[in-house]
């Protein structure tokens, strides 16, 4: 079993890469009913659906509904490399849900922590290159989805 060790305050890169891996863009644009977003990524989305269900109630746009797509324990790097089929999932889910508008993306903290410890400082390029192939995909299946 790995031991963890416990950090008393990150560093900016890592208080950067935590950041850049919560990929959460929403629009605040009025919205028709039934207005769906899906929320893909590691623990910390699987945990932000309930939330934003909440912004979204108390600032005007109860018409929204969060599909929770996300993984805990999930990497950057499964989502990239198709691990299990998950991007085939969130592909297939966005391409049966005409409803979708936004997809907002939790990844990377999972890569910091254990993904990638040989890559040292190069986890973050390689955290990014995975980010945009998970994007690439999900345009290819609806290019004007707002992530």
């Amino acid at each position: 079993m790995a031991e963890w060790a416990i950090m008393k305050e990150p560093s900016a890169r890592l208080r950067g890469a935590l950041v850049f891996g919560l990929y959460t863009v929403l629009a605040a644009a009025s919205a028709s009913a039934n207005n769906k977003v899906i929320m893909i990524g590691d623990s910390w989305g699987a945990a932000l659906p309930s939330y934003l269900d909440t912004q979204f109630n108390q600032h005007g746009h109860a018409d929204y509904d969060v599909l929770n797509l996300a993984v805990p324990g999930a990497t950057a790097d499964a989502y990239a490399t198709n691990v299990a089929g998950i991007l085939d999932y969130v592909a297939a889910t966005i391409a049966a849900t005409p409803e979708v508008q936004y997809v907002t993306i939790s990844l990377g903290g999972n890569d910091l922590v254990g993904g990638y410890p040989s890559l040292g400082s190069g986890v973050f390029a390689e955290i990014e290159a995975d980010v945009r192939t998970i994007i690439d995909r999900i345009f290819s299946v609806k290019p004007n989805l707002q992530i």
